[in-house]
């Protein structure tokens, strides 16, 4: 991130920024996601902070001054972007996605997602069936987060269909859910 400022000082739009950001800086806050999003909050808000930092630097190249009342929400939406927090559901949604569509080839994990057949007609519960955790090692895993935030997400939009919609529509009924958490 400081890199990005130090060497892009030179460069006026803003546009150009972000696709400096977006190729060098976040790649960096996004790998493997997956496997380590079992932050806790103070981590997370230390990793929004490197974004909240960067957008706060374009709004100030766009208008040569910081407004302390806009919000980080505020220019999360103002320059089209995501939070890092959404990005790692959404990458997480895909994830689960890809390996019950045969995307993902792995028998392994395939084995561990137990879906919930209900006894008699309709379902009460979410699609995925949670094993209760008598720790915390196995309801932090990462299938088992993913399981609970699409058993959640599905709870807010009944629409969203893991095995019938496309990738496309997955994701974007998966977003929308996501806003509204």
């Amino acid at each position: 991130m400081g890199l990005i400022k130090r060497f892009s000082h030179d460069l006026k739009k803003s546009s150009t920024l972000r696709i400096l950001y977006q190729t060098l800086g976040r790649p960096h806050l996004d790998s493997a996601s997956i496997i380590w999003d079992s932050l806790t909050k103070t981590e997370t808000k230390t990793l929004e902070s490197i974004q909240k930092r960067f957008l706060r630097f374009l709004y100030y190249k766009d208008f040569t001054y910081y407004d302390l009342s806009v919000t980080y929400t505020e220019l999360v939406s103002g320059y089209e972007m995501d939070t890092l927090e959404m990005r790692r559901k959404l990458c997480s949604m895909k994830f689960l996605y890809k390996i019950l569509r045969g995307k993902i080839d792995s028998p392994c994990l395939l084995s561990k997602i137990n879906i919930y057949v209900p006894p008699r007609i309709g379902r009460t519960k979410g699609l995925f069936s949670i094993a209760r955790a008598r720790t915390n090692l196995l309801s932090n895993s990462p299938l088992e987060k993913m399981m609970v935030l699409y058993n959640t997400l599905t709870g807010l939009n009944s629409e969203i269909d893991i095995f019938f919609d496309s990738e496309r529509e997955f994701e974007k009924k998966i977003k929308q859910a996501l806003k509204h958490t």
